[in-house]
């Protein structure tokens, strides 16, 4: 198996000329699905990322690196206190804040790795250059992710609602599970989509904000990732 932060960015631009729109939904979906199930028992798994989920030979996607994990008895997060490197970009505002680590906060990482899927790998706030207490500002101001290159609308409205500052007004995972679940049957059923996403590259067709996209698959006209929101 190989994860798919490295199978996404993919080195070279061959490597994506046969993903679908499809695809993405489906993994995102699988993504959800295992992480509904964790949340089930009780279990925050710390660092969820592109980078830890791995593909099948069938490309089917699975979670892995636990090493952050922790399983939840009787409390409903509980709070880092061992020196640990973080990763900062995937963290939601209370793990910044107070190192407070719930299901809550495996749902804002769950956004950011929709992030690096719609965007076939890009990194998060790559544009951002900032430390600890400038990024935890600028987040409780409204700065997030921009919407990706390939994501559709109603996908990118739901990476928004994992990113509320208040974790209570997240989605649950089962809420998540039932969006994609329906979102793939839409899909299905769109014979105008084109059969990969490298058709829009190579034939430099327009993204959803009306920017052209080039060969890379990035949008040519924008330099920034990242987007000002009220939440």
């Amino acid at each position: 198996m190989e994860d798919l932060g490295n199978i996404m960015l993919g080195q070279q631009y061959e490597n994506i000329r046969n993903i679908k729109l499809h695809d993405l939904l489906q993994w995102s979906y699988e993504i959800a699905c295992g992480m509904e199930f964790l949340a089930s028992k009780k279990v925050i798994h710390g660092d969820l990322a592109a980078r830890n989920v791995f593909l099948t030979r069938d490309f089917t996607a699975k979670i892995g690196d636990f090493g952050l994990s922790r399983q939840l008895y009787h409390y409903s997060y509980y709070t880092k206190t061992a020196v640990t490197p973080l990763p900062l970009k995937w963290l939601a505002i209370e793990c910044l804040q107070n190192f407070q680590f719930s299901v809550e906060s495996d749902i804002w990482a769950f956004g950011i790795t929709l992030y690096e899927i719609f965007s076939i790998g890009e990194i998060p706030y790559s544009s951002v250059q900032m430390n600890g207490e400038e990024f935890l500002r600028a987040l409780k101001q409204g700065m997030r992710l921009s919407k990706p290159v390939y994501c559709p609308i109603d996908v990118f409205g739901l990476m928004m609602k994992c990113w509320k500052n208040d974790k209570k007004q997240r989605p649950n995972f089962k809420d998540i599970v039932n969006f994609f679940h329906s979102r793939i049957s839409v899909s299905k059923q769109d014979v105008s989509s084109p059969s990969s996403l490298s058709q829009s590259v190579t034939s430099h067709q327009r993204g959803d904000e009306g920017e052209e996209i080039d060969r890379n698959g990035k949008s040519s006209g924008s330099s920034s990732d990242v987007i000002e929101s009220t939440f």
